[in-house]
């Protein structure tokens, strides 16, 4: 059962594990259902979470995209613009994340820098990912 102490508002089942997330709080599971609650976060409403094949990531308020190799010990990384950023996309390939003015920013790995995703790019991006 998760901490029934914590309000969260968003759930994803990523690879092995059921994460929830809300207003300065994040718990997950793997099949053992025991709750773990996150550390290594700091305040941040989180919005969005996904997986990349090799770490779990989520973004939050205050510019903030937090990553974990075993969802429980979470890194703090701040993005690089003023924007609210709601909504994160992850595969073997890319990370983006999607946010306020039609800002989407990305990168290649981890460890390389954020980079503005080009406007003209945007409809490319949306029809991607757009229902049928």
């Amino acid at each position: 059962m998760p901490p029934s102490n914590s309000s969260f508002y968003g759930i994803d089942f990523l690879q092995d594990r059921l994460v929830l997330f809300g207003p300065n709080n994040l718990a997950s599971c793997a099949n053992d259902l025991v709750w773990n609650p996150a550390l290594g976060l700091t305040s941040s409403t989180l919005f969005d979470a996904t997986y990349d094949g090799s770490r779990y990531l989520v973004v939050g308020s205050n510019r903030k995209i937090f990553s974990s190799n075993d969802g429980v010990m979470w890194d703090e990384e701040v993005l690089p613009t003023e924007n609210l950023f709601t909504g994160v996309y992850a595969d073997s390939d890319r990370l983006l994340v999607i946010g306020q003015q039609a800002t989407v920013l990305y990168r290649y790995s981890l460890n390389a820098e954020w980079a503005l995703w080009p406007q003209q790019n945007m409809l490319y991006l949306a029809e991607k990912t757009s229902c049928p």
